[in-house]
């Protein structure tokens, strides 16, 4: 026998459900800090390349990198040498399983896990006539305030062609196109000396880091 107490309370539950299920929302994470594995550090000539464990670059990001086909790196050059030195994007190498995986820039990534002003959802709920599936619709100015978070936090983050002044560093995230079900084996840079000289490093992902 239903009461009339429960009638609200599934009202509730469906206003709930709606809510939860049409809020665009992304925050603003943090970077992540040093890699604890030290196969993932590579220095010469007083220069030190750092590349983040996948696992804590997918977590520095509010939406599902991995499922998008986005591997993200964050790269860290700390310049201990005497002179400067420069890391471009365009020079680093991502490899894995026979296949080298192209770079994106901070717009192909927002492009891929922006929301949908017009998206639809659909979510279980009470109605008049009991449990059912409630069809709604993502919050057009929610979305679009979502989407420019997107954008400002991937771009922030990103890191273009950036000299490092002797004692100084560098850091940023670069983004490659990778299937989801994809392993990265190793990253390969080029690190350009103001003397005109390059330092190349070469960075194994250890199994099981992803």
């Amino acid at each position: 026998m239903q009461t009339t107490s429960s009638v609200p309370l599934r009202g509730a539950l469906l206003l709930v459900a709606v809510a939860a299920a049409g809020c665009a929302h992304y925050a603003v994470r943090p970077m992540p800090g040093a890699p604890a594995i030290p196969a993932l550090r590579s220095a010469q000539a007083g220069v030190e390349l750092t590349v983040s464990e996948p696992r804590d670059a997918y977590a520095a990001f509010d939406a599902d990198l991995r499922a998008s086909g986005v591997f993200p790196v964050l790269l860290q050059v700390a310049n201990h040498s005497a002179q400067a030195v420069t890391v471009s994007p365009r020079t680093l190498k991502l490899t894995g399983q026979g296949a080298s995986y192209r770079l994106l820039g901070p717009g192909d990534v927002s492009e891929r896990i922006q929301y949908s002003p017009a998206a639809h959802y659909f979510s279980w709920g009470y109605g008049l006539l009991g449990l059912g599936v409630v069809p709604g619709t993502v919050d057009h100015f929610r979305a679009e305030a979502a989407n420019r978070d997107i954008w400002r936090d991937l771009r922030q983050k990103s890191l273009g062609e950036t000299t490092a002044s002797a004692g100084g560093m560098v850091r940023g995230f670069v983004y490659f196109e990778v299937p989801e079900s994809t392993a990265p084996l190793q990253l390969t840079a080029l690190v350009t000396t103001s003397d005109g000289g390059a330092l190349r490093y070469v960075v194994d992902f250890p199994a099981g880091s992803r």
